[in-house]
């Protein structure tokens, strides 16, 4: 064998190498690509889910309002419906946007930077409507529970253990294991998949190099 057929084989073979290579690239890429695909359509899951459950919740606080003539009760039931309707928006927003992604995005590096964006400020926005809505919510609560301490007791409509001088911290412990049960929960739905999310940019990241 000469010199040059030596080098015509060698270019060959260094051909075909980076010709496998190139094909298990693709591969591993389309592979994320549907894992990714796969991750966003069980967020996009877990919002119906939740929705469905945000939709019996306005329901029964629209009967409470119709049907329960006190005050302080309408105002809970008139908290719980403002509260549901926001996060309503939130999830009608975040569905059509994961949606949209899922099915028209095919660039797997893009796919995966705006789903993980997405996730992260779905997480986001719902944090912020919890933290909103027991900040109003109490403040709410103790203003009318203020006023109703100093009117006869006659005229009063709340229990009496909402005014009584453990109402506070009651109140209090109440809202905190509410607020840190309910973070847990968005991260245990939301959390994970925003982690495997994340994984895959890295692995892909990794496959590029």
């Amino acid at each position: 064998m000469n010199l040059d057929s030596y080098i015509v084989r060698l270019n060959e073979k260094l051909e075909a190498t980076a010709q496998t290579e190139r094909f298990g690239a693709a591969a591993i890429e389309k592979a994320i690509h549907g894992k990714a695909t796969h991750l966003a359509a069980k967020v996009n899951k877990a919002i119906l889910l939740e929705a469905g459950s945000v939709l019996v919740v306005i329901m029964v606080a629209l009967l409470v309002m119709l049907f329960n003539q006190l005050l302080w009760v309408q105002l809970m039931a008139g908290m719980s419906l403002l509260f549901c309707l926001g996060i309503g928006g939130i999830y009608a927003w975040k569905y059509r946007q994961l949606n949209r992604l899922i099915r028209f995005e095919s660039n797997t590096t893009l796919l995966l930077h705006n789903l993980i964006a997405a996730v992260k400020q779905f997480i986001a926005l719902y944090n912020w409507a919890l933290v909103a809505s027991i900040v109003i919510g109490g403040l709410i609560g103790a203003i009318y529970g203020m006023v109703e301490s100093k009117m006869p007791v006659e005229q009063t409509t709340m229990p009496t253990i909402l005014k009584a001088w453990y109402a506070v911290p009651l109140s209090l412990s109440v809202i905190v294991v509410l607020f840190w049960a309910t973070k847990w929960y968005i991260n245990r739905l939301y959390g994970k998949p925003l982690k495997d999310l994340e994984r895959c940019a890295a692995e892909l990241t990794n496959t590029a190099e």
